[in-house]
């Protein structure tokens, strides 16, 4: 018992006081749904002197230490190459790569694979200390957030691809118009020369970077056709209960991993959780259970060492719960120091503000919006009358010119319009009070943070 905890302590170390809140709630409701459509002619280019293209696809270490590779991997690494020469038809058939892996591990002799097993194992055993060790430094912590983003963002597109059945398709981009038309001839170019998946993309983009700015344009309007439809089916997508529910659930599983963001970074310093009875147990006989049956899994090793709990005498199991009394006697002081700090001051505001804008998107979605100030409601009328764009004679700028000129009847008609949408406004922000949604939204605001 004293080894165990011993091994374990090492390891520690004057209006209505709503009413700005309801005026504020667009804001914060206000960033787009969906990604903004690119520029309906754009294709990815391939820039010289500048920021190298991010990585896609799931981040890897390089400072970590190596981990050795089991008998499955050692076979299959071998072989992939080789397939991949005397069939190169596979190199962009996912399925039929893994069929042809599968035949050559199964083709293996079984005293061969039991022969790097026993290589894999031995060299884990040289592993482990080191990547134990890799993960008290400060480099592991910060890929860890690196990890963790990628992991954040892809069950993010999880559930826009649940509720994506339903919503309209996005239009495509001029770009990606014309790569559905040649992408099936590429890839099968590329297929006859040997290339894999990355080489269709490169040439696409060689294809296009070779069109015509004429050419580009006509893609770019067959975008822009489809993206007036889109905008209109959008608009009617977004006053459905699936939409509703959709931007409740982002709502809540963005908070969540801001949440955990701001508790992995700012909180790392906090002292460290006290063990339980039973994780003091665990430390200590989990060396001995893992030695004895190399091999096993997680889950039944979890099993085996809850099946020994079971069997502890009750004497010798408060001998554990009165260490782990010390212990959380000793973490709730330092528990109590560590909250006098500035650090975890900052990070209570921080989380707040998490938890703020949560309660704004899931109560405040429904809030009346702000009616439209004069100017606004003139630009609205006459925005198609010059020509769009920024700077001077263009878009906002050239409406402003043309309101400094406007009749004063005209303005005169304008502000009786908007005086009406204010009254309008105001019935509209007195009903809403009354609404479960924003009674949800003061107890929730009103809660301890």
């Amino acid at each position: 018992f004293g080894a165990g905890v011993a091994r374990l302590a090492a390891q520690r170390g004057a209006a209505d006081p709503h009413d700005h809140i309801l005026l504020a709630a667009s804001a914060a409701m206000s960033e787009p749904v969906v990604e903004p459509i690119a520029d309906a002619s754009a294709a990815p280019a391939a820039p010289s002197g500048e920021e190298p293209k991010k990585a896609r696809g799931k981040p890897k270490d390089p400072n970590a230490p190596p981990k050795p590779k089991n008998a499955f991997q050692r076979v299959t690494g071998e072989a992939r190459a080789k397939i991949k020469a005397e069939k190169p038809e596979l190199a962009m058939d996912l399925k039929g790569m893994a069929m042809a892996l599968k035949e050559v591990w199964e083709a293996t002799p079984q005293e061969e694979k039991d022969k790097m097993t026993a290589e894999y194992e031995k060299e884990m055993e040289i592993w482990r200390p080191k990547w134990a060790a890799y993960k008290a430094t400060p480099g592991y912590k910060e890929f860890f957030e690196l990890k963790q983003d990628w992991i954040d963002g892809r069950t993010k597109k999880k559930l826009i691809k649940k509720f994506a059945k339903e919503a309209p398709k996005r239009p495509k981009s001029g770009y990606m118009i014309f790569a559905g038309e040649i992408r099936e001839r590429v890839a099968d170019e590329v297929a006859k020369a040997g290339g894999g998946m990355g080489d269709i993309g490169k040439k696409i983009s060689e294809e296009w970077s070779a069109l015509s700015e004429a050419k580009k344009a006509e893609y770019g309007l067959q975008s822009a056709r489809s993206k007036e439809v889109y905008d209109v089916e959008f608009a009617k997508y977004r006053l459905t209960d699936s939409f509703r529910e959709f931007m409740d659930e982002k709502a809540k599983l963005e908070s969540k991993q801001q949440q955990k963001k701001l508790m992995r970074t700012k909180l790392a310093d906090a002292p460290k959780k006290p063990p339980g009875a039973f994780a003091l147990f665990r430390a200590e006989v989990m060396p001995s259970i893992t030695a004895e049956t190399k091999g096993l899994s997680t889950g039944d090793l979890a099993k085996k060492v809850s099946a020994l709990w079971k069997d502890v005498p009750e004497d010798k199991k408060a001998t554990y719960q009165k260490a782990a009394d010390e212990y959380k006697a000793v973490y709730d002081k330092q528990m109590l120091e560590f909250r006098r700090n500035k650090s975890y001051t900052a990070f209570l505001k921080e989380r707040m503000k998490v938890k703020q804008r949560e309660n704004k998107l899931l109560n405040l979605r429904d809030a009346p919006k702000k009616p439209k100030s004069v100017f606004a409601l003139y630009a609205e009328r006459h925005k198609t009358e010059v020509q769009p764009g920024k700077g001077a004679g263009k878009g906002t700028s050239a409406l402003k010119d043309k309101f400094s000129q406007a009749t004063q009847e005209e303005k005169e008609e304008l502000e009786r319009r908007q005086k009406e949408l204010k009254e309008k406004y105001a019935e509209e922000v007195r009903s809403f009070k009354e609404s479960e949604r924003y009674k949800n939204f003061e107890k929730t605001e009103a809660a301890p943070p």
